[in-house]
């Protein structure tokens, strides 16, 4: 820079460079010890993979529950200390985890590793490995980046209530194959053990199931992970609001709990699509009486609400009943 002028000197070598700018004053171009030609490529010598030896639990501390809920993996690491570690993380921080077995797991092998995990309310299964095409030619990748991919699809047009399973949502680009394609029946079988898996189904190669490894508070028709994301939505949302009252007087008047309640309820209502309706509610009710707050609770400068959500279900299976008859039937 000279003042509000920028000059540019330009060579394809030290020596043209510093030729080049040998003409200004101002600017002195020093070559002290460079290559004669370029470094052709060299492969990195000695250090020591120490991959194996990650604690994952360390790891993951620093993804504090101050980042919100969302959608956790960890590639290339699989084993029950993997699927406990991110269990445990994802209970605390209201998250989803997303494992996958090694690449040509066998249906019957992701089956018993699914069964294998004792603890899975937050956490999906998802498998096959999948391939994608690259200049390079076909590349067998982990399915987590498809399921990822999916779930983000949905929540982008939907919100968490969303299930990725859907066909606009769980088509991916890019994805060519499969390790393992699938039937009807083998993928019921899968998707009964909770294995949410990708495979073609009319043509088209996409995730076609969507599951916890176990249902939240083992209510079994919440089984399906969308559940699960809304769920991580309310208490994540719920906590920020509650986070915004610490400090608030409490009044005997009740006008804090009714601010406290209000906001609740305003933030439920703005999630209403993934709440089912009931013939006097909303699908959701927020609590914050003398029955949640008593008198010693307020005194001790505790305040807290109770909220219960009714969840919209999903369609995961769509059956159609087709009779025929001759021309004399009735139909």
């Amino acid at each position: 820079m000279k003042g509000d002028t920028t000059v540019t000197y330009t060579g394809t070598t030290a020596a043209e460079l510093q030729a080049a700018a040998a003409v200004d004053p101002d600017v002195d171009v020093t070559v002290t010890s460079l290559p004669a030609s370029n470094v052709s490529a060299t492969a990195l010598a000695s250090g020591t993979d120490d991959y194996s030896n990650v604690v994952i639990a360390t790891s993951l501390a620093y993804l504090d529950a101050d980042l919100g809920d969302g959608a956790v993996v960890w590639p290339g690491k699989v084993s029950s200390a993997t699927a406990a570690a991110l269990q445990s993380h994802c209970e605390d921080t209201n998250r989803l985890g997303i494992l996958s077995v090694a690449s040509g797991t066998s249906q019957a092998n992701a089956i018993a590793a699914a069964a294998a995990v004792t603890d899975g309310a937050n956490l999906v299964l998802a498998w096959p490995h999948v391939t994608v095409s690259t200049n390079s030619g076909d590349l067998t990748i982990e399915p987590t980046g498809v399921a990822l991919g999916a779930r983000a699809r949905a929540h982008a047009a939907e919100g968490p209530q969303a299930s990725p399973i859907r066909d606009i949502y769980g088509k991916a680009q890019w994805v060519t194959g499969v390790d393992e394609d699938t039937t009807a029946a083998e993928w019921t079988s899968l998707n009964n053990a909770a294995v949410s898996v990708i495979r073609t189904s009319n043509g088209n190669l996409r995730l076609y199931g969507w599951k916890t490894l176990d249902a939240p508070d083992d209510v079994t028709n919440l089984q399906g992970a969308q559940f699960r994301d809304v769920i991580n939505r309310v208490a994540v949302g719920a906590q920020q609001i509650a986070d915004s009252f610490v400090g608030r007087t409490i009044d005997s008047k009740g006008q804090a709990l009714g601010e406290f309640r209000g906001q609740l309820v305003g933030f439920l209502s703005g999630m209403k699509g993934a709440f089912f309706e009931g013939s006097d509610d909303p699908g959701y009710v927020v609590d914050v009486g003398s029955g949640v707050n008593s008198t010693a609770s307020l005194a001790a400068g505790e305040i807290a609400a109770a909220v219960g959500v009714r969840l919209a279900p999903t369609a995961e299976f769509v059956t159609i009943e087709i009779t025929a008859t001759d021309a004399a039937g009735a139909i």
